[in-house]
């Protein structure tokens, strides 16, 4: 018998035991909780928050990402647009779309300063790139308005956010400006409509908190369970969370865009250094019309002043062992070389939860011990870097399938990830035990190759040639099955029967399933 297996399904469960979480305060927000919230430095001024956010049922994430910027000497916030070619852009023959961080790169190229964050902005015609509503660029007034907001820096270099009444002159002093959509929070209120029917997309928004400090604030969307995206009441919601007095909605959809350059980053990729941190709805980060940009005017020399640690903030499971590593960072934010000696590691807190060799960065966390440690990098004694480690087991398991396709002889591993609030886990061998829970009652399906025959072997007439019989296996031990066919024509049948009389099933220390079975093959006439 010529025997040919195609494919299966097969249904497993994972056995493992959960240790009892232990309650973690996170600080809620309006439409939810925050899952979690990374900080990151980026230069002086100016900080980046990747922020997870649910609502109480874990069942719409929100990924988020947020820049404070502190205005000043050494921050500045400037409007992108196209190559930067201004004069060509006020005579209007320069219109167009670019990405946004190579629109940064056209800004650093030809006014010669730091980009290290930018999000898009305005809404635009699509048809040539054109923006809705007010454009100043270095303070060469574009477009004076049209759009139901405005967000400009003014000659002091303060941040402001107008309405549909505001209007841009040359005497006003206005250095920056674009246009954007509704208005959000309005003296610390939120004013936009509760009861509204727009669905959740990716949204870009940019607010002002009452000490002046500017927080820009994306959402990815339409990626759900990673990001579900949110209407304009829940961004509302999200700005004034945040602290925003006054705050107003940007294009969003797939335009959204956050790309931030983080303090010991070199500044090489041909994009201002940028890199894009969120996930654009189209899986690719898309051309838009103007942009605003964070740019730093500190001044880089390159000597070491303090650390990035890594990891921070992320989650590993009890007994895991976990290398930090250390980038050297200037006063500025940009990269330095570590000292060549003087380096040690410790565990500023949670000593109890495991230790660190103080040479290398290696950690070894405690078994079966759960909460959070900082671990420390000092240099000559002082501390110059700190990176926080939260160990803890998962509380939930996504599978991407619930069976797994695969051919008898073949292997394949089960996708799943572990969380712990809506967060990543880091998992070690051993943490989970996998196994079959009953082989009796496993569903699969397969096709298998019975006869395979002249079209006419009575005769020998060869008419359409070999013709192969195939029959589909259920999946039941010792149960037999006939398949009755013509061989050629209708006056000469014949019937195959068959019985699956073995199967061996097996899973290895991966999760890794293995599957063996043998056919009997009996002829009927």
């Amino acid at each position: 018998m010529k025997k040919r297996i195609l494919a299966m399904l097969l249904a497993v469960v994972m056995v493992f035991s959960l240790l009892p979480a232990s309650a973690l305060a996170i600080d809620s927000v309006s439409n939810g909780i925050v899952v979690s919230s990374k900080k990151y430095n980026v230069s002086p001024g100016v900080v980046e928050y990747e922020l997870i956010t649910n609502d109480s049922g874990l069942t719409h994430q929100q990924a988020g990402h947020v820049m404070e910027v502190t205005l000043g000497a050494d921050t500045e916030i400037i409007t992108g647009y196209n190559d930067y070619n201004i004069e060509a852009i006020k005579s209007g023959t320069n219109w167009g779309m670019k990405e946004t961080t190579l629109q940064a790169q056209a800004i650093e190229t030809r006014r010669g300063v730091n980009v290290v964050g930018a999000v898009n902005a305005s809404f635009f015609n699509m048809a040539n790139g054109q923006p809705i509503g007010a454009l100043v660029m270095n303070g060469e007034v574009i477009a004076t308005s049209g759009a139901e907001s405005t967000f400009w820096i003014d000659s002091e270099g303060a941040a402001h956010i107008s309405g549909s009444d505001f209007r841009v002159t040359e005497e006003m002093g206005v250095k920056e400006a674009v246009g954007g959509s509704t208005i959000l929070v309005r003296n610390g209120e939120v004013v936009y409509p509760a009861n509204t029917s727009e669905g959740t997309n990716p949204r870009t928004a940019v607010g002002i908190k009452a000490d002046g400090t500017v927080v820009f604030y994306e959402v990815d969307g339409r990626q759900a369970p990673y990001s579900t995206g949110m209407n304009l009441y829940d961004l509302a919601l999200m700005m004034k969370d945040l602290g925003c007095v006054d705050a107003m909605n940007l294009d969003g959809g797939g335009s959204s865009t956050f790309a931030t350059q983080r303090e010991g980053e070199e500044n090489d990729n041909g994009r201002a250094g940028l890199t894009l941190r969120n996930s654009p709805s189209d899986g690719y980060e898309r051309t838009v019309s103007s942009t605003i940009m964070i740019i730093s005017n500190a001044t880089q020399t390159g000597e070491f002043d303090h650390a990035v640690l890594t990891p921070d903030s992320d989650i590993y499971t009890p007994g895991s062992e976990v290398q930090f590593a250390a980038s050297g960072v200037d006063s500025a934010g940009g990269p330095a070389s570590l000292p060549e000696s003087g380096l040690s590691w410790s565990v500023q807190s949670g000593s109890e939860l495991g230790s660190i060799d103080a040479a290398t960065g290696e950690f070894t966390a405690a078994e079966g011990k759960t909460g959070t440690v900082t671990v420390a990098l000092s240099y000559n004694g002082a501390v110059v870097g700190t990176a926080d480690l939260e160990l803890q087991w998962p509380d939930r398991l996504g599978f991407t399938n619930t069976s797994v396709s695969l051919d008898f002889g073949e292997t394949s591993d089960l996708s799943f990830n572990p969380t712990y609030k809506g967060r990543d886990v880091n998992y070690k061998d051993g943490d989970f035990v996998w196994s079959i829970v009953d082989n009796d009652e496993l569903s699969y399906k397969y096709n298998t190759l019975v006869e395979t025959k002249a079209a006419n072997e009575k005769t020998g007439y060869a008419g359409n040639g070999v013709k192969d019989f195939t029959m589909a296996l259920n999946g039941k031990l010792g149960v037999e099955q006939k398949l009755q066919y013509s061989a050629y024509g209708s006056w000469w049948n014949r019937s195959t029967g068959y019985m699956e009389v073995s199967r061996q099933i097996a899973v290895d220390e991966n999760g890794s399933v293995n599957v063996t079975s043998v056919v009997k093959n009996t002829r009927y006439w």
